[in-house]
């Protein structure tokens, strides 16, 4: 916090003395010394009693004080003292403050000003977990919340306030001790200002603790995160035993500890899974991690994916990590797979009404608080979140409650209960390679005949079916980029003939396996009546067709294209009404240049 202080100008042998004592010896009843000094008499900065209080005479300064505004026309600080060079106390009180004292008849600081002079705000940073997000009230203008550190199951929160400021405007903290930590900061993301305690470079009051270094929460703070743990998913990062977390730039994560000599000081593997520990040392030398390795195509424990790490560049093996799990937040499970867009927390419940039909949607169940037991509303529509029972069982679901007319997110409808849901489309065509292998009626052809990497060499052909970077039983179409020596991929992965309806929409899902390499991909939708494409599909050779001009044969373009896909799962959707009741191929196409993996799952279309 910047504070206020008036400094001392630079005075030539001035000395700072008592407020009441003399600048120099004992002054005699005519205003002399009684000793020598240097310099002329007359050239001596002396008091002269017939003028006000601060005003001196003589050559060094001849200024004088303003009476309205105590300052002298020379810019320095105001005088305190009177004609006897005494600094009284009520014009120290009243010119200097609490917090200043007189010193050679300049007011200087003299213990810290309180943080906030006028006093903070009102509410109370109290606990909205343990009695309920009532507790969270303000009367002062700023909008109250609960921050939890779990949405979907809150184990600790506190109450913070929207709109603040200044951390004057903010209630003070639980402990005076801690009110220099109150804070006015966005930790909601909305961009206004919320208050909060900030332990950053601090602790926390008596029965909070210090949640992801950031802010105190009242309960208690979780354990530390063992060896081989997921340190990405869990409220907090921290691994036990001077333990890392080994990421590939925080999307897929497991601490590991550090400082090995071998497998042999490394933690026992779990059970599930034949991955072995080994100890593996970072390009520079500086020391060594244990974790799970995978190099030779080990089976990773449950839940946990292998996936090839580089570090700066420099390859590091294959290493099972924890993938990241969906976030709750009311989703669309009517259209794509529950396991892929519904939270730990969250179930996919299918309800049916009248006017919509049946219908799908991602619900937290065991829902009491709307504010604290439920996820955010997403972004589009104004539906707020509500707890209704909607799957008749015991207890309330998290839901967003459209029953006052309120509008649903994008694609979701109001049901006859009041809450927003997905009506389940008719799927013309489904595949979620499920099988453990390219469907046969699918087709792939390996265009750039590059060697995979070791560290990828499970992808033998253009594109493979494989768990190996989801987790046991979770199978993906996968094509990678990653050659020896490096190279441009050029792998295509094409369905078999698919007739339209009368509308469509094609859906899928993909990541990339490394966020620092990512992949890209082009899809095209083609007619079966473009014989450049169809003679690709049995010849392999695509070049006639890629030669197609896209303004007059308009399937030679993709309907959609990235470079470098997100590493976290995206749930894509392209509308190919255009193409209604036409035989079509879906084509997935792997462009990228020296990256990881493409994952593609759950191809679909419906109307």
């Amino acid at each position: 916090m910047k504070r206020l202080v008036y400094l001392l100008p630079t005075v030539a042998a001035l000395a700072l003395v008592g407020c009441g004592e003399d600048v120099a010896g004992d002054t005699d009843a005519d205003g002399s010394t009684g000793e020598d000094t240097t310099g002329s008499p007359a050239s001596d900065p002396t008091v002269d009693p017939t003028i006000d209080p601060g005003t001196t005479t003589g050559e060094t300064t001849d200024a004088t004080v303003d009476p309205d505004t105590g300052s002298d026309s020379s810019g320095d600080p105001p005088t305190m003292c009177d004609a006897d060079d005494e600094c009284t106390p009520e014009t120290v009180m009243e010119d200097c403050g609490e917090f200043f004292a007189c010193v050679g008849c300049f007011c200087v600081e003299d213990g810290d000003p309180p943080l906030c002079p006028d006093g903070f705000g009102d509410g109370e940073y109290a606990d909205c977990v343990t009695e309920g997000n009532g507790v969270c009230t303000s009367e002062s203008g700023l909008t109250p919340g609960c921050v939890v550190d779990d949405v979907g199951a809150p184990s600790a929160g506190s109450c913070y306030f929207s709109g603040c400021e200044s951390e004057c405007d903010c209630p003070a903290a639980p402990d005076p001790a801690f009110d220099d930590q109150v804070a006015c900061d966005d930790i909601i993301g909305d961009e206004a200002g919320d208050c909060y305690i900030d332990c950053s470079s601090g602790g926390c009051p008596d029965g909070m603790f210090c949640f992801a270094g950031t802010l105190c929460l009242w309960g208690d703070a979780p354990g530390e995160i063992p060896e081989y743990g997921d340190c990405l998913n869990n409220t907090i990062d921290v691994c036990e035993d001077s333990g890392i977390c080994l990421s590939d730039d925080a999307t897929f994560g497991a601490c590991a500890t550090t400082g090995c000599t071998d497998a042999s000081d490394c933690s026992m593997a779990p059970e599930t899974g034949d991955a072995a520990p080994g100890c593996t040392e970072f390009p520079d030398g500086s020391t060594a991690f244990c974790s799970l390795t995978c190099d030779d195509g080990e089976t990773c424990p449950d839940g946990m994916i292998c996936l090839p790490l580089n570090i700066d560049g420099d390859p590091i093996g294959s290493h099972c990590l924890w993938p990241p799990e969906p976030e709750p937040g009311f989703a669309d499970c009517a259209t794509l797979p529950d396991a892929v867009v519904c939270g730990a927390t969250e179930a996919c419940i299918e309800t049916t009404d009248k006017t919509n039909g049946t219908t799908q949607v991602c619900a937290a169940d065991g829902c009491v608080d709307p504010g604290i037991d439920c996820p955010l509303p997403p972004e589009t529509g104004d539906a707020p979140a509500a707890c209704l029972d909607i799957d008749g069982e015991v207890g309330d679901e998290c839901v967003l409650d459209c029953s006052a007319g309120q509008t649903c997110p994008d694609g979701a409808v109001c049901m006859e209960g009041g809450f927003c849901s997905y009506q389940v489309p008719t799927f013309t065509f489904e595949e979620d390679f499920q099988g453990g292998v390219i469907p046969e009626a699918w087709t792939t052809w390996d265009i750039d005949g590059l060697t995979p990497a070791m560290e990828v060499a499970f992808v033998d052909e253009a594109w493979v079916v494989s768990d190996a970077v989801t987790g046991a039983g979770d199978f993906w179409a996968v094509a990678t980029s990653w050659y020896s020596p490096a190279g441009t991929s050029d792998d295509w992965l094409i369905s078999p003939p698919i007739t339209l309806g009368a509308t469509a929409t094609l859906s899928w899902s993909a990541f990339t396996a490394n966020a620092g390499f990512p992949d890209g991909y082009d899809v095209y939708v083609v007619p079966t009546t473009v014989t450049e494409f169809t003679d690709f599909v049995t010849g392999g050779d695509p070049t006639a067709f890629l030669a197609l001009d896209d303004m007059v044969v308009p399937s030679a373009a993709p309907v959609f294209s990235v470079a470098a896909e997100e590493a976290e799962i995206q749930n894509r959707n392209v509308d190919i009404g255009a193409l209604a009741g036409e035989e079509v191929h879906l084509a997935f196409h792997s462009t990228a240049f020296d990256g990881v993996l493409i994952l593609i799952d759950n191809v679909a279309v419906y109307e």
